[in-house]
């Protein structure tokens, strides 16, 4: 018997320490994920031509929506296999309560979802510098051409925002396949079979209220209130599971 105390707050920041150890190969997979998308950007993610008997014209397009959607992918998917039996059951390794898992889960996410928002904004820099290096141009702009500081903190906010629902949608598709596996069918069939959703209608929606939004700060909140709706939907399900369950 031991007299020590140990607060929830020590709990939880040694939780998050050790995921940060413990799911080093996923966080591996992350930067190699982003260095495959600069390198695709770094050849073009698209371009125009044109030319007469006078003079011939070809603009290549440079821009970091690769390694965006590279990694929004990569956050859609990672939550969800952490809340697989393997990587759950690598939380026994510390005496803890579901909340604590739920809340050192949540930090972790929230981190890897900062550092990847940061890679995602550099990579415009990378980007940039692989271009000016590999192509034979006489004049290459600046760098101001990537975007000003502000401009990028703005990209970076946006970037950031997306990022969160990303893993919200992520980890509650991971808490429904907890349930059945059945989902892994129907949510796909639901969202893309023509007649089963008003698909115009479901995704014009999505457009004007995320993309469409004006307001940074509006935008910002709309993003973290589903961020936290989907979070805590996942920790409902995950909370009613059996502790050792498959």
């Amino acid at each position: 018997m031991s007299l020590a105390t140990v607060s929830t707050g020590d709990v939880i920041r040694q939780q998050v320490i050790y995921k940060w150890y413990s799911f080093t190969e996923l966080l591996r997979s992350l930067v190699f994920m982003q260095v495959i998308a600069i390198i695709f950007s770094a050849i073009g993610t698209g371009g125009m031509g044109t030319s007469d008997d006078m003079f011939s014209l070809e603009v290549t397009t440079y821009s970091a929506n690769i390694v965006f959607a590279f990694t929004l992918f990569w956050l859609l998917v990672t939550p969800a296999m952490i809340t697989s039996k393997n990587y759950m059951y690598e939380d026994f390794s510390y005496v803890t309560t579901r909340l604590i898992t739920q809340i050192s889960n949540a930090i972790f996410f929230v981190a890897v979802t900062l550092i990847a928002t940061v890679f995602t904004v550099l990579s415009s820099y990378l980007i940039y510098l692989i271009m000016s290096l590999t192509r034979p141009a006489q004049y290459f702009p600046g760098l101001s051409t990537v975007g000003s500081p502000g401009e990028l903190f703005i990209a970076g906010a946006g970037i950031f925002g997306y990022y969160l629902i990303a893993v919200a949608i992520g980890y509650l598709f991971g808490a429904l396949l907890k349930i059945s596996k059945l989902f892994f069918v129907l949510i796909p069939m639901v969202l893309f079979v023509p007649g089963l959703l008003d698909a115009y209608f479901f995704y014009e929606f999505l457009n004007m209220f995320y993309v469409q939004e004006s307001s940074l700060l509006l935008f910002l909140f709309k993003a973290v209130l589903t961020a936290l709706a989907g979070y805590g939907a996942a920790v409902l399900i995950l909370n009613k599971r059996e502790v050792r369950e498959a």
